[in-house]
């Protein structure tokens, strides 16, 4: 057999010389056989690449699935702090006029305060003159009366003193003496 052109010899007795099909039976067995290893080869790798790239894939869906996720949870969260914001800004207007409207009153009311706090000052002031004042009077009133009494005391002895001794003139009784108005005659 002529290896290069794949042609067979001529058997004696009609047909093809059995070695040389034989051996090229045998030569494309083999090169079939390693044709095909390289083929289920070239597959196994291709189905491995291909299981790859199909969990490449589902790993990416899965990535992109939980990013959609995330960016829902995102804008929720988003239009939860915006509502809260929103809120606090209205609450904070609020505030705002409500210190304005509190700065306004207490602009309007200091003049008062300030005449109160005169007013209270004021008072003070004549409270404690009218209780030195009230105390002047009561020690001079205490200064009259000790005065009253030591002239009644007086007098009562100087009626005593010219008056009889006793036994002439009746006497009142004791209780009735100190209201007595007008001496005793002897």
């Amino acid at each position: 057999m002529n290896e290069n052109t794949g042609q067979f010899r001529s058997a004696a007795f009609g047909g093809f010389h059995r070695q040389d099909v034989l051996d090229y039976l045998e030569r494309i067995t083999r090169e079939n056989q390693t044709q095909k290893q390289a083929l289920e080869q070239a597959l196994a790798e291709e189905q491995a690449a291909r299981a790859q790239a199909e969990a490449r894939a589902q790993q990416a869906e899965n990535k992109a699935a939980e990013a959609v996720a995330d960016r829902e949870a995102f804008e929720q969260t988003l239009a939860e702090s915006r509502q809260a914001q929103e809120k606090i800004t209205a609450a904070l207007a609020e505030a705002e006029a409500q210190v304005a409207a509190l700065r306004e009153k207490v602009n309007d009311l200091e003049p008062g305060a300030e005449s109160w706090r005169r007013i209270k000052d004021t008072a003070g002031d004549i409270e404690v003159s009218a209780h030195e004042r009230a105390q002047r009077i009561i020690q001079s009133a205490q200064d009259q009366a000790a005065e009253i009494r030591a002239e009644g005391v007086r007098w009562i002895l100087e009626l005593q003193a010219r008056c009889p001794p006793s036994g002439s003139i009746p006497q009142k009784s004791q209780r009735e003496a100190p209201y007595s108005t007008t001496p005793a005659r002897g």
